[in-house]
């Protein structure tokens, strides 16, 4: 696998996924593992990233992005896109109509989070 030089360690992180069917559970405990063990207590007061990762939003915003992922997986397997391609496309869909209804479709009331 090439490396990601440019946002290394993250390349540590693609590895782990590398090869292997994604959702979002996966990415979503990958995700934690790395940035606990990368930055929770180094970078951040210990707790805080955890308390972020569990928050409704990235919930939504994962949920949202592995929506986007499969409706365009034929796309994004062609080629490899670089990161701000991947950003900008993105963007651009969740202005759509149909990414509109995505978000939509996948935010939580208020009432429904006790936190």
């Amino acid at each position: 696998m090439k490396k990601l030089a440019k946002y290394s360690p993250w390349d540590e992180l693609a590895e782990d996924l590398q090869g292997k069917d994604l959702d979002q559970e996966l990415c979503r405990i990958n995700l934690s593992t790395f940035l606990n063990r990368h930055y929770d207590g180094r970078y951040f007061s210990p707790g805080v990233l955890a308390r972020a990762l569990d928050s409704k939003e990235l919930i939504q915003a994962q949920e949202v992005f592995m929506i986007w992922i499969q409706a365009h997986e034929h796309v994004l397997e062609q080629k490899i896109w670089d990161f701000d391609h991947w950003e900008e496309s993105f963007a651009l869909w969740k202005k759509s109509d149909t990414g509109q209804q995505v978000l939509l479709s996948t935010a939580q009331p208020e009432s429904d989070v006790l936190n």
